[in-house]
């Protein structure tokens, strides 16, 4: 069994586990003195790190610019420069670790498409979100001059 868990660090050179149902359902399966591989990765951010916010106060912004329902921004900006796969014939399911299928209406490559969460994103795929985000809100006429100030 393979299960990837968020972690932080939380003083005293302890770490403590942010997916405690994954971490119950891997113990579950093991017994006191059974071996396993534990990885660190440091290049994973958090849902609650400096670049979900900022992408999630750009989003608004676009969203408010455009007309658009905020779900449908986020939505429309994770497939326009996030990561996602297309749910076609040759489909095979990405080992991410929190991803959902969102049908897309008319007038998009895909219709359908399986995407990551911003949750499970690297550094560099959050760069890539939040610098397309930024584009988008500057083709669009978004006032985004405050947020990026803030972001600084």
């Amino acid at each position: 069994m393979t299960i990837e868990c968020r972690a932080v660090f939380v003083g005293g050179g302890k770490i403590r586990n942010v997916d405690a149902e994954k971490m119950a359902l891997f113990r579950a399966r093991h017994r006191e003195g059974d071996q396993v591989t534990i990885t660190f990765d440091d290049d994973v951010l958090s849902e609650s790190g400096k670049q979900s916010r900022l992408f999630h106060a750009l989003m608004g912004k676009y969203a408010e610019a455009q007309g658009y329902a905020k779900p449908w921004a986020k939505i429309e900006l994770k497939y326009l420069y996030g990561v996602w796969a297309a749910y076609d014939d040759e489909f095979r399911p990405p080992k991410w670790t929190r991803a959902m299928f969102v049908e897309l209406p008319e007038g998009y490559e895909a219709a359908i498409v399986y995407m990551k969460s911003t949750t499970c994103y690297t550094k560099s795929e959050w760069s890539a979100l939040i610098d397309g985000t930024i584009q988008a809100c500057t083709d669009c006429g978004a006032d985004i001059a405050e947020i990026l100030q803030g972001a600084e």
